[in-house]
């Protein structure tokens, strides 16, 4: 009997684990549905029989499916519920992994205090039990924190160790996670042709792997470039071809930033309704998955269509939000630009 337990344990460990092999590949696809269904087979199998880790890792990979699907408190409770499966069953390293996307989505909501406090458990997880995945993606993490507060030497002392680590341990995907993020720095420090040549190696790793998502972040930050330089017409491109793949896939992320993008162009071209159009449905999609950051961007930028338009008082009032939103995020560097054109424009 004791044979036949183990026997039928081990085979339902090892369906599980196929099963969450194949969702990761459907959502890298760009078939989140596809994946979440995967994941529910995977964790029928695995919640009927005694803790395993991968329950742990299965419940995380799917609240990521969530997470970049823009549904966050259904992600927060996966990743919740992961915590306390690695932390019953004294899985340390998936207990750090757990705290690390917990980390993600305060970060996302604008509690970047709250978010450092849990890169660092989780970056203590990770050295405890020498994942250097982990480490990599903790680090990359605190580098994000680094470059929204304007610190910018230690946003790039993150990103060049998590780099190093994930290209010695072969890990081409979370590499290109962090070449997209080395890539906006470079843009921050207006360094236009080293950003080009970041992205562009982000964009040979995507392709090569077919991660749909990643390619469409890599593409925005691409267009962004474009429009910095002055090609419109380009930038415009890129922005329409991620917003309808992004649409496809139900990214809802994605399409907020797409769209605040468009606004930008719009803004440029002297379309204002089209720019007031595309800001406000970029901010819509932004307060539905909570990302504090990305409103008060798009704010910013609507104070700019409405100044366009004469509207000073509106613009002042609606950059006054934006500059608030900067400002209890630790946003320094925005919130210092917010209050330089306040003075321009009142």
């Amino acid at each position: 009997m004791t044979i036949s337990l183990h026997a039928h344990t081990s085979t339902r460990l090892a369906e599980a684990r196929q099963l969450s092999v194949d969702a990761r590949g459907a959502g890298a696809r760009g078939d989140p549905q596809a994946a979440l269904d995967l994941f529910d087979r995977a964790l029928a199998l695995l919640e009927t029989g005694p803790r395993d880790v991968l329950l742990a890792d299965v419940l995380r990979w799917k609240g990521t499916i969530h997470r970049d699907r823009g549904e966050t408190h259904h992600a927060q409770q996966l990743y919740q519920r992961s915590l306390e499966i690695a932390e019953e069953g004294g899985f340390h390293s998936a207990r750090g992994h757990a705290l690390n996307c917990l980390g993600i989505i305060a970060q996302r909501r604008g509690d970047l205090g709250r978010a450092e406090r849990l890169y660092a458990d989780a970056a203590a997880c990770a050295d405890a039990v020498n994942d250097e995945e982990l480490r990599g993606m903790t680090g990359q993490n605190r580098g994000v924190l680094a470059n929204i507060r304007g610190e910018h030497r230690t946003a790039m002392a993150h990103y060049t160790e998590s780099l190093s680590g994930f290209r010695a341990i072969g890990n081409d995907e979370a590499a290109s996670w962090v070449l997209n993020n080395l890539g906006m720095l470079h843009m921050d420090a207006k360094q236009f042709d080293l950003a080009r040549d970041t992205f562009d190696q982000a964009f040979e790793i995507a392709r090569r792997r077919g991660d749909q998502r990643m390619l469409g972040l890599i593409q925005l930050n691409v267009a962004e470039h474009r429009l910095a330089v002055g090609d419109v017409a380009d930038a415009e491109r890129r922005v329409g071809e991620v917003l309808r793949m992004a649409a496809e896939r139900g990214d809802a992320p994605q399409c907020a930033e797409a769209f605040k993008l468009r606004g930008q162009m719009e803004l440029r071209l002297g379309k204002l309704d089209a720019a007031d159009s595309s800001l406000r449905r970029a901010r819509e999609l932004a307060e539905g998955i909570d990302d504090a950051l990305l409103i008060a961007e798009i704010l910013r930028e609507t104070a700019e269509v409405a100044y366009a338009r004469g509207e000073r008082d509106r613009a002042s009032a609606v950059l006054r939000q934006s500059r608030g939103g900067f400002r209890e995020l630790g946003a320094r560097p925005d919130e210092e630009q917010t209050t330089a054109r306040l003075r321009l424009i009142r």
